[in-house]
């Protein structure tokens, strides 16, 4: 397959301009839930970075959320993170009584834990109306969880992608 799939990366978005990028850019991907595959590109990209490391993780689904804010937050070369989650964790978090753990800060998964998924780019669940009360504790709970260095802010940003006025709350820290 010559073109990328509606949902996947388009590399030419990164690669046509590659040699106008002003920082190094290095693409990898990894399957965050396999810790084996964090250590190895701990190792390979964060270890061996000349200078601070920007992390950008766009529509991280579920609790893939926790796992980037986890590798942001275990290496000091991290110093920027762009968090853009996509869905909420399901319901099987809040049923096992699970109380998320990121950074210094916890919350219970009932607060932000609900049914539904986007299947290519169609959401599958409750109204997002319905829901939006939790994906904002969503957020703002990741925000609580990323760790500051030396003078850095957190901050929490609603940005409109496109023409799509749904929700659309990045972290950065």
């Amino acid at each position: 397959q010559d073109e990328p799939l509606p949902h996947q990366i388009n590399w030419d978005h990164i690669y046509d301009y590659y040699e106008d990028w002003p920082i190094t850019l290095t693409t990898s991907k990894q399957d965050l839930k396999c810790k084996s595959s964090v250590r190895g590109m701990k190792r390979r990209i964060l270890d061996e970075a000349p200078g601070d490391i920007v992390v950008l993780a766009v529509h991280l689904c579920g609790t893939l959320s926790l796992k980037a804010l986890d590798l942001f937050n275990s290496h000091e070369k991290c110093s920027f993170l762009v968090l853009k989650p996509c869905c909420l964790p399901g319901l099987v978090h809040s049923k096992r009584d699970e109380v998320f753990v990121v950074g210094d800060h916890s919350f219970d998964s009932k607060e932000v834990c609900s049914n539904g998924r986007f299947k290519g780019n169609v959401w599958k669940g409750p109204p997002r109306h319905l829901i939006r009360g939790k994906f904002e504790r969503w957020a703002r709970n990741l925000e609580r969880g990323a760790k500051l260095r030396g003078d850095g802010v957190r901050r929490l940003e609603n940005i409109t992608v496109e023409t799509c006025v749904e929700i659309n709350q990045c972290v950065a820290s």
